[in-house]
C-alpha cells in the first residue's frame, strides 16, 4: 500500500500527459492477443450479411482464405472457424460431423494451403450438425445423453486434426470430453494438436446473434441449461476448469467475457493457465447497437472491453472486433501528443519531446531528435522532404492553413496569453490549443459540454472561474 499522502503524492501526476499515461499504462492490447472468430457457408463467391452481427458476415471457401490473409496480415494469430450447416444435411445423428468433407474440413484445409502461417482453432460441439439444435446427442425424452456423445465428439476432434486445425475446441459442455479428445488425438499421432477447452460456458442470453450466423435459431428443443453453467455459479467454474486441465487442455476459455470478468479473474489467479475470454455475440451487438445510437464512441468502448478482458487476466480474447481492432493497433500502441490541425483544433500527432513532429521530420532531423532527446521510434515511417519550388508552395500552403509547427506554436500562444499567460500545453513545448479563447470563453467546437476540460491544461484562478 502507498504510505505517501497528499500533498507528496499525488496521483494525478501520472495522468498529466497523453505520452506519460501510455508510459505507466499496466496492460497493453497487441494484435497478438486477439483471436477472429470467422462463420462458413456453402456457395461460391459469397458473403451473407448477417442481420443480427452488424458488420460481421458468412463466407464461403473459395473466400475464407483471403480473410485469413488479412488477419494474419494485421498481426492477428489465430482464427476461429464455425459453419452454417446447409439444412438438409442436419440430422438427429449429427452424422455430418463425421464427414472428412464437411464445410468446416474443407475451410481448414482452404486456410492452410494459402495462409500457413495462421493458426486455426476449430469449434468441437455438434449442434450445428443436429436437427435438434443441441451440443449432443438426445434420447426419446429430448434429454442430452453425455457418454454416446462423448465418443462421437472425441471423432470429430480427430477429423478436424486430420484436416489441419492447430487447436481443437470443444464447446459442448459434456462430461469426460477432454480426456476423451485428448486420448484419441494421441493415439493416431497428433500430439501437437492444442486443446482449448471451453471450461466455464454459462447457459446465457448473450448468443442469440451467434445461432442466428451458425443457422440454430428456431431449431433448439427446449434449452442448455442441463449442460451449460448457472451463471448464478463461481466455484462450480473452478471445478469445471480443474477438472478440463487434469484431462489434458492446454488452455482454457471463460465464455461470455465481459458479464464474467470475475470468473476470467478466479480462474487465472487459481490455476494460472493459458486463460482466454470470448467477446460473444450479443456483447458484440450491444457495442455496436450503441455506437450506432450515439450513446459511445465505437473506437473507444472497443478497447475499453478488451482491455478489460487483459486488466482481468485474459491471456486472449476471441473477438469480431478482432479486425479493426488490429488495424488500429498503432493508434492503441504510441504515445499521442497534440498539435493543431488545419482548423485549429487539437489533433493527434507523433511529436519528439520539443514538440516537433516527427511525421514530417527528414531522416537527419529525426536523428537529431533523436540524439538530443533520447526519443526513438523505429515503427515511424519517414518520407524525404521535398525541396525547390514544390517545396516553397507546400510550404506557403501549410502556413496558410496553420499546420506549420512554429506557426502554430506562436498562435497557440498568442490565444493563450491574454490568460493564462501562456502557462498552458503550447507553452511547455508541446504545440497545442488552448481550449479557451481570447474572450475567455469556452471554444464552442471543443469545450461547450465539457467546461471543465480547460483545467487540465492551466492553473490560472481567472481561467479556472470560467468553467
Amino acid at each position: 500500500m502507498e504510505t505517501a499522502s497528499y500533498p507528496a503524492l499525488r496521483m494525478r501526476r501520472g495522468r498529466s500527459s497523453p505520452w506519460m499515461r501510455a508510459m505507466l499504462a499496466e496492460h497493453r492490447l497487441h494484435p497478438t492477443d486477439l483471436i477472429l472468430p470467422m462463420f462458413l457457408c456453402e456457395g461460391s463467391g459469397c458473403e451473407e450479411p448477417i442481420a443480427t452481427l452488424r458488420g460481421v458476415s458468412r463466407w464461403s471457401i473459395d473466400r475464407i482464405a483471403e480473410r485469413a490473409r488479412e488477419a494474419a496480415r494485421l498481426g492477428i494469430p489465430c482464427v476461429a472457424l464455425f459453419p452454417n450447416t446447409p439444412q438438409q444435411l442436419r440430422t438427429d445423428d449429427a452424422a455430418e460431423a463425421l464427414n472428412s468433407d464437411n464445410l468446416i474440413c474443407r475451410a481448414i484445409c482452404e486456410i492452410k494451403g494459402a495462409v500457413p502461417e495462421i493458426g486455426v482453432l476449430t469449434d468441437v460441439a455438434l449442434d450445428p450438425y443436429t436437427a435438434h439444435g443441441h451440443d449432443g446427442l438426445i434420447d426419446e425424452r429430448g434429454c442430452v445423453i453425455n457418454d454416446e456423445s462423448v465418443a462421437l465428439l472425441a471423432e470429430q476432434a480427430l477429423i478436424q486434426a486430420e484436416a489441419g486445425a492447430d487447436i481443437i475446441a470443444p464447446s459442448d459442455m459434456m462430461d469426460g470430453r477432454v480426456a476423451a479428445i485428448r486420448l484419441m488425438l494421441e493415439s493416431e499421432g497428433h500430439c501437437d494438436v492444442a486443446i482449448m477447452a471451453y471450461a466455464a460456458k454459462y447457459a446465457s442470453a448473450f448468443y442469440g446473434p451467434f445461432r442466428d450466423a451458425v443457422g440454430s435459431t428456431g431449431r433448439l428443443r427446449g434449452d442448455k441449461s442441463s449442460y451449460q453453467m448457472n451463471p448464478a455459479n463461481a466455484g462450480e467454474a473452478l471445478r469445471e476448469v480443474a477438472l478440463d486441465i487434469a484431462e489434458g487442455a492446454d488452455m482454457v476459455m471463460v465464455k461470455p467475457g465481459l458479464a464474467y470478468l470475475d470468473i476470467i479473474w478466479r480462474v487465472k489467479e487459481h490455476f494460472g493457465a493459458p486463460t482466454f475470454a470470448y467477446q460473444v455475440s450479443g456483447e458484440y451487438a450491444m457495442i455496436e447497437a450503441a455506437a450506432a445510437a450515439g450513446a459511445g464512441d465505437r473506437d473507444a468502448l472497443i478497447l475499453e472491453t478488451l482491455i478489460a478482458f487483459k486488466r482481468a487476466g485474459a491471456t486472449g480474447v476471441l473477438t469480431y472486433h478482432a479486425r479493426c481492432r488490429a488495424a488500429d493497433r498503432r493508434l492503441a500502441a504510441e504515445p499521442r501528443l497534440e498539435r493543431l490541425d488545419a482548423r485549429g483544433l487539437g489533433a493527434s500527432a507523433r511529436c519528439d519531446p520539443s514538440g516537433r513532429s516527427l511525421d514530417r521530420c527528414t531522416p537527419r532531423g529525426r536523428e537529431a531528435a533523436t540524439r538530443s532527446h533520447g526519443f526513438r521510434d523505429d515503427r515511424i515511417h519517414v518520407r524525404h522532404r521535398p525541396s525547390g519550388r514544390r517545396a516553397r508552395r507546400l510550404g506557403a500552403r501549410q502556413r496558410l492553413l496553420g499546420r506549420d509547427p512554429a506557426l502554430a506554436l506562436a498562435r497557440a500562444r498568442s490565444r493563450c496569453q491574454p490568460l493564462c499567460r501562456g502557462r498552458c500545453v503550447a507553452e511547455r513545448g508541446v504545440a497545442g490549443l488552448c481550449l479557451v479563447d481570447q474572450l475567455g470563453k469556452p471554444r464552442p467546437d471543443r469545450g461547450a459540454d465539457r467546461p471543465d476540460e480547460h483545467r487540465i491544461f492551466h492553473r490560472n484562478p481567472r481561467v479556472d472561474r470560467l468553467g
